[in-house]
């Protein structure tokens, strides 16, 4: 349960994962908000609110990539020899010391890439989740220049605008993996190329 509970967002459109949300955060008969009766708190808007959008922007975004991370972390892990675990074992060590000494070095090149590649995306926030998590009474604060490309192209037409401001982030996204791949470079002998 718990692994398709976290996988299975990964590999579903936003709109089914918006979905799920409004599902579970309803205060007519969400089970989020039942759990909150059970223990006295009355019913919470959450969505469509502001003093929660934030909370619920970020916890969405890792309940949505956490499956796939996962699956990349766990195929590093399979690959470091075991051998290495049992040599420390006999040693001595410990659960933590084995982390520490073998799991994390090992998976440390894996975390370097992703981390790399992650850095060029820096400047985008995920226009469909804010799109549709996004309400009347959120605007002020949901507007990102994801959202702004978005409606500047599509709802007013301006596509030479938002053509513009979206190659001014791709070219941020790139500057941005360029520098970071040559940090990488230089502090851990890992880059991309």
């Amino acid at each position: 349960m718990v692994q398709t509970l976290s996988y299975l967002p990964y590999f579903v459109s936003w709109i089914v994962v918006v979905t799920l949300l409004q599902r579970l955060l309803t205060p007519y008969g969400g089970p989020v908000n039942g759990l909150l009766e059970l223990f006295g708190i009355g019913p919470i808007q959450f969505l469509y609110n502001k003093t929660w959008f934030y909370q619920i922007i970020i916890s969405s975004d890792i309940w949505k990539n956490i499956g796939w991370n996962s699956i990349i972390y766990m195929a590093a892990i399979a690959g470091i020899d075991q051998q290495l675990y049992e040599a420390a074992k006999m040693d001595g060590a410990g659960g933590f010391r084995q982390i520490w000494h073998i799991t994390l070095p090992g998976i440390r090149n894996v975390a370097v890439i992703l981390f790399i590649l992650s850095c060029g995306s820096i400047m985008n926030a995920g226009y469909e989740q804010l799109l549709l998590l996004n309400g009347p009474a959120t605007a002020s604060i949901g507007s990102v220049l994801d959202v702004h490309v978005i409606t500047a192209g599509l709802r007013e037409g301006r596509l030479s605008y938002a053509a513009a401001v979206g190659l001014f982030q791709s070219l941020i996204g790139l500057v941005l993996i360029l520098i970071v791949n040559q940090i990488a470079r230089k502090k851990s002998d890992v880059s991309l190329f």
